[in-house]
C-alpha cells in the first residue's frame, strides 16, 4: 500500500511539472524514494552497503554521462571480478555530504571496502579509466559542490587499504583519456571562475603519480567566455590537438590548445605580449571536419563583396581553418547553407570575384560575378534551389540538373549566362556541392 500511495504522489507530481512547464522532474523527487531492494547480488550488494552506513542516506543519481545508476558495477582492479560503487547522500548538521562507497567481493560475500565523504550537493558524472598505468581502473568523479555552479572532479584509486583521494580539481567541462599517447590516461580540466571582477579561465592537463597529482601543463584561456562545447580531441602527427567551443557574449569562439610534448599552448588566445588566432563568429557555427580528413576545422566567415543584386541580406562565405601540425591552414573555404543542409565549395578562381544572393522563401542561392572594386554584377554564374520530395522545381531553373537527394529534398542547379573565366561546368559543380554532415 505505502509503494502504491508513493507512485501514485510521483505520478501528481510529474503531471503538475507537465503542466508548470517544467522539462524534466527535479532530481530531489529521488529522496522521496527509499533505496530498492534488489535480486542476487545487487540485493546482497545493497545489504553490505546498508551494514556500512550508520545514518540514513538517499541514492544519488548522475545526471549525464554513460554510467546513470547509483550502484554502478565495474571490475575495476583487473581481477576478472566486478566492484561495485554506491553513490549517495547524508546530511550531518544541515551539511550535505556525496559518499562514495566500494563494495567489493570475498568469495562469496559482498562487504564495503571503503568510504569517501565530499561535501557535495550531487553528482555530474562518473567514469572509469587507468590514470596510474598499473592496469587498475581510477574511479573520476565529477561533483556538484553548490547546484550545479561550482563543481570539482575527484579522482579515487583502490587500494590495500580501500579508496584513496588522488586529485581533486575545480571544473566548467573535463575530459578523461590519454592524450600525450603514453599508454595510460590523463585528466583534462577546463576551468573557468565565477569572479565578474577577475575572471579566469585556464585548461589544465593532469596526470598521477606514486605521490598524487602532477600537473603536466596548463595554459589560459579567453576569460570573457561563458560556457563551454564538449571538448573535440584528434591526433596531428606527434602532436594532440583539443579544440572546445564556446560561447562569448552572443557569439562564438574556438578555444584551439594543442599539446606537444609536454606543452599545453592556445593559439586562438590573445594577450598583450602575443596575438593569437581570432575564431570569433556568429553563434550556431560549430566545429566540424569539414572535408572528411579525420581533423576538425574551425569556421570563421568573411563577407562577401556586396553586389547590385544583393538585396538587405550579408551572405558570408565561410573559412575553415586547422592546425597541420606545424601552423594554422586554410583546409576549405565554401558558401554554407545550413537552413538546406549543404555547403558550396569556393574554387580558387572565384576568390574576391563573386557576390551571392539568397532568396528564403525560394530555398535559393545565385551566385554572380562582381567586380571586387566597385560592387558592379554581371551575369548569373549559377543557381541552387533546395525543393521537398515531390515538389515542383522553379521555372527559371532552365536546363536544370540533379545535384543530390536525401529522404526529405532535393538538390537543383542550373548554370547561369555567364561564360567568362570564373564559369564552372556542371561537373564541377557537382563536385563542389556537398551535403553537411
Amino acid at each position: 500500500m505505502l509503494l502504491k500511495r508513493v507512485f501514485l504522489l510521483l505520478l501528481v507530481l510529474t503531471i503538475l511539472c507537465l503542466g508548470t512547464g517544467c522539462t524534466k522532474l527535479d532530481s530531489n523527487i529521488y529522496n522521496l524514494l527509499a533505496p530498492p531492494r534488489a535480486a542476487g547480488d545487487m540485493s546482497d550488494i545493497q545489504a553490505a552497503l546498508n551494514k556500512s552506513i550508520t545514518e540514513k542516506y538517499s541514492f544519488k543519481f548522475p545526471t549525464s554521462g554513460e554510467h546513470r545508476s547509483a550502484i554502478i558495477l565495474n571490475d575495476l582492479d583487473g581481477d576478472g571480478t566486478e566492484e561495485a560503487v554506491a553513490i549517495y547522500s547524508t546530511t550531518v548538521e544541515n551539511t550535505t555530504n556525496m559518499n562514495i562507497n566500494l563494495i567489493a567481493k570475498n568469495g562469496e560475500v559482498w562487504y564495503s571496502a571503503g568510504n569517501i565523504k565530499v561535501v557535495a550537493t550531487g553528482i555530474e558524472k562518473i567514469e572509469f579509466a587507468d590514470l596510474g598505468g598499473d592496469s587498475k581502473k581510477e574511479i573520476i568523479v565529477g561533483w556538484n559542490v553548490y547546484e550545479s555552479v561550482d563543481k570539482s572532479v575527484g579522482v579515487y584509486s583502490v587500494t590495500e587499504k580501500g579508496l584513496v583521494g588522488r586529485i581533486f580539481e575545480n571544473y566548467t567541462n573535463y575530459l578523461c583519456q590519454d592524450f600525450n599517447a603514453d599508454g595510460k590516461n590523463e585528466l583534462l580540466t577546463i576551468y573557468k571562475n565565477n569572479d565578474t571582477e577577475q575572471p579566469l579561465a585556464t585548461a589544465k592537463l593532469l596526470a598521477l603519480n606514486d605521490q598524487g597529482a602532477e600537473e603536466i601543463s596548463r595554459c589560459p584561456l579567453d576569460p570573457a567566455t561563458t560556457s563551454y562545447k564538449e571538448p573535440v580531441v584528434f591526433n596531428v602527427g606527434n602532436k594532440t590537438a583539443i579544440y572546445i567551443d564556446a560561447t562569448k557574449g552572443t557569439d562564438l569562439i574556438t578555444e584551439m590548445l594543442i599539446l606537444d610534448g609536454g606543452t599545453l599552448s592556445n593559439l586562438s588566445f590573445s594577450s598583450e605580449a602575443e596575438p593569437g588566432f581570432s575564431t570569433l563568429r556568429p553563434s550556431g557555427t560549430y566545429i566540424n571536419d569539414i572535408n572528411g580528413d579525420g581533423n576538425f576545422d574551425i569556421p570563421v566567415p568573411f563577407l562577401l563583396t556586396q553586389s547590385e543584386n544583393s538585396g538587405t541580406e550579408n551572405i558570408y562565405k565561410t573559412n575553415w581553418y586547422c592546425y597541420d601540425g606545424a601552423g594554422i591552414t586554410l583546409s576549405l573555404s565554401t558558401i554554407m547553407n545550413y537552413a538546406d543542409g549543404y555547403f558550396l565549395v569556393i574554387p580558387e578562381k572565384w576568390d574576391a570575384g563573386i557576390s551571392v544572393v539568397a532568396n528564403a522563401a525560394e530555398r535559393t542561392r545565385t551566385v554572380f560575378r562582381v567586380d571586387p572594386i566597385s560592387g558592379g554584377s554581371a551575369e548569373e554564374i549559377l543557381k541552387i534551389q533546395t525543393l521537398e520530395k515531390g515538389a515542383t522545381l522553379n521555372s527559371t531553373f532552365a536546363g536544370s540538373f540533379k545535384l543530390a537527394e536525401t529522404s526529405e529534398a532535393v538538390y537543383y542547379a542550373a548554370l547561369g549566362s555567364y561564360k567568362g573565366g570564373l564559369a564552372i561546368t556542371q561537373e564541377e559543380l557537382i563536385n563542389l556541392f556537398k551535403l553537411i554532415n
